[in-house]
């Protein structure tokens, strides 16, 4: 798959369910030095609501590739700024001008330790 300038790609949705905590871990395209290809986001995509806000997530060295361009990164889900409720909305955005192409070995894990049903969605 390959995302162009400006796609992104919607890794999770958990609505109506409301995260508050998480965890996320992505094995993504990087560049030589460790840095993501995509900004990852995170908020409330719905109706007209859009508070996805970009991630700052932990590059893990010890099992990253980036002269190979496969990184491991990984981050906490749950309340930010824009969302001190808890999200629902998990993406990948290409912020770059180049496409980003992705492979077998791009994967992603997600969990939901903590949230509530948003009964108002």
């Amino acid at each position: 798959m390959t995302l162009q300038p400006g796609q992104f790609l919607d890794v999770a949705d958990t609505t109506q369910f409301v995260t508050t905590k998480g965890h996320t871990a992505m094995a993504i395209p990087c560049d030589s030095s460790g840095q993501p290809l995509a900004q990852l986001y995170e908020g409330i995509i719905d109706a007209g609501v859009n508070t996805l806000e970009p991630i700052e997530p932990e590059f893990l060295q010890q099992l990253s590739d980036p002269a190979n361009g496969l990184c491991i990164y990984h981050f906490d889900l749950g309340a930010t700024t824009n969302n001190p409720d808890g999200v629902t909305d998990f993406a990948i955005l290409n912020v770059s001008n180049q496409p980003i192409t992705f492979a077998e070995r791009n994967t992603s894990t997600f969990s939901v330790t903590e949230g509530y049903l948003n009964k108002a969605a």
